[in-house]
């Protein structure tokens, strides 16, 4: 009885464990995504905003 209890209790964790890598792993995807997207969109606004003094100088 001691050993099927012990048996169920780590088939839990090994769940749970697997439930949160895999939270982490979509987390960590969704934020590098995000991150990517933000840089992208911030290398833009620098840009755009160096022609705009670039101009406005000139």
């Amino acid at each position: 009885m001691q050993k099927k209890n012990a048996l169920h209790q780590a088939r839990h964790f090994c769940t749970k464990n697997l439930l949160l890598i895999f939270v982490i792993i979509v987390y960590y995807c969704a934020y590098g995504y995000t991150a990517t997207l933000l840089a992208e969109f911030h290398c833009h606004i620098y840009a755009g905003m160096q022609s705009v003094l670039h101009y406005s100088v000139s």
